[in-house]
């Protein structure tokens, strides 16, 4: 199991995502894996509902869900469940879709009229990509942007459009900070302090932004 674990580093993806989830809420994590951010939520006193394709990592996540769905989104008409969420997670989900509108659709029913949907793709236009294909490189890797199962790559502009094509409305798109990440000087980025990394990120989030985090309603 790749994602197995939650990352507690300020500023990165997981924190952010973490930080825009109300206490108390009732949340359905598609894409759940083993559980891992269910099992941090429940610090928020969160119910949360998962779904996965992987029955090895639903079982796991049972643990920590009120309900684990196996299923291939890809293949299902509607969602399994009958109830609404005050959020829909989508986290490194929509980059292994074949047809990632169609999952967008997928999941509006199940959205409360105030609730909100949180996304995050890796940035394809990250600098260490963009160093490695001004070196005619595009290599693919067992994690990261270039994950060897992406199908689909985005950049911070394609990213917003799949969103409002699909029917969403962003009100914030946030980015995570990859200065470690960094061909060859991450190591010696990695000393500034985890607040300036992501400021200075902030500042140019389209050539240092590891990952775009959008949070979104229906509109």
């Amino acid at each position: 199991m790749k994602y197995s674990q939650f990352n507690p580093t300020p500023y990165e993806s997981h924190m952010l995502v973490y930080g825009r989830i109300e206490r108390g809420s009732e949340v359905l994590d598609i894409g759940c894996a083993a559980g891992y951010f269910a099992k941090k939520l429940k610090e928020k006193q969160c119910r949360v509902w998962g779904i996965d394709s992987d029955k090895q990592s639903a079982q796991i996540a049972q643990k920590y869900c009120q309900k684990v769905i196996v299923a291939d989104l890809e293949q299902i008409k509607k969602l399994p469940f009958r109830k609404k969420f005050d959020y829909i997670l989508l986290l490194d989900i929509l980059e292994h879709l074949e047809n990632p509108p169609s999952v967008l659709n997928l999941i509006k029913p199940c959205l409360e009229s105030t609730g909100k949907v949180i996304v995050s793709v890796p940035n394809i236009a990250f600098l260490s990509v963009r160093l490695a294909l001004l070196f005619g490189n595009f290599n693919y890797q067992k994690l990261g942007i270039l994950d060897e199962n992406h199908l689909h790559f985005y950049t911070k502009k394609t990213f917003q459009k799949l969103l409002k094509d699909s029917g969403f409305k962003i009100e914030e798109i946030e980015a995570s900070s990859g200065f470690s990440q960094i061909t060859k000087i991450g190591k010696y980025l990695n000393h500034i302090p985890k607040y300036w990394q992501y400021k200075i990120t902030r500042l140019r989030d389209t050539l240092l932004a590891y990952q775009f985090i959008a949070v979104c309603t229906l509109t």
